[in-house]
């Protein structure tokens, strides 16, 4: 089963740094939440994403007042990610961590990421290469997962670099 969060609403009346610091706190309380839901079943996976502000939903305005700068274009519309922070109030911590969190240490927590990410490469040296690298990475993401550190993490930065590398991943 999936869990889709979100952290990072705008939160009336509060300034950019309340605001970040509950984002902070919105962020411990699920990383304990999702740590209960995986010790209830290893299949489980948990996705965090970052608020990101579209007109017509309830909290646009408030995301204007609070200095979010809209898109002036559709292309411009088209490139936001839900897993970068669009507006002044996150934190390049909060918007390293989230995205590292749902790509790449729950993707390395799942049992089942090997198996249809390998039905995916065609040649088998690469598929080869990507299973030695995914159970490296696995024990890695295993270990920064069960001892809460996440920092220093020059292997998410290796999995980005190789991801941008291959579409497969």
């Amino acid at each position: 089963m999936v869990f889709s969060t979100l952290v990072g609403l705008p939160i009336a009346n509060l300034s950019f740094t309340e605001i970040a610091r509950k984002t902070d706190e919105q962020i411990k309380l699920t990383v304990d939440m999702f740590d209960k839901l995986l010790s209830l079943d290893s299949r489980h996976r948990g996705l965090m994403f970052i608020y990101c502000p579209y007109p017509g939903t309830p909290l646009y305005q408030e995301a204007l007042r609070l200095g979010f700068k809209e898109p002036r274009s559709l292309e411009e519309w088209g490139n936001f990610s839900l897993y970068e922070g669009h507006t002044p109030w996150i934190t390049r911590k909060q918007e390293f961590f989230v995205p590292m969190l749902s790509s790449y240490i729950f993707m390395f927590l799942d049992s089942d990421t090997i198996g249809w990410v390998k039905e995916r490469i065609k040649s088998r040296i690469k598929k080869a290469l990507f299973v030695a690298a995914f159970m490296i990475l696995s024990v890695i993401a295993r270990w920064r997962w069960k001892h809460k550190i996440f920092s220093f993490a020059i292997d998410y930065r290796l999995f980005l670099f190789a991801k941008s590398r291959n579409k497969s991943i």
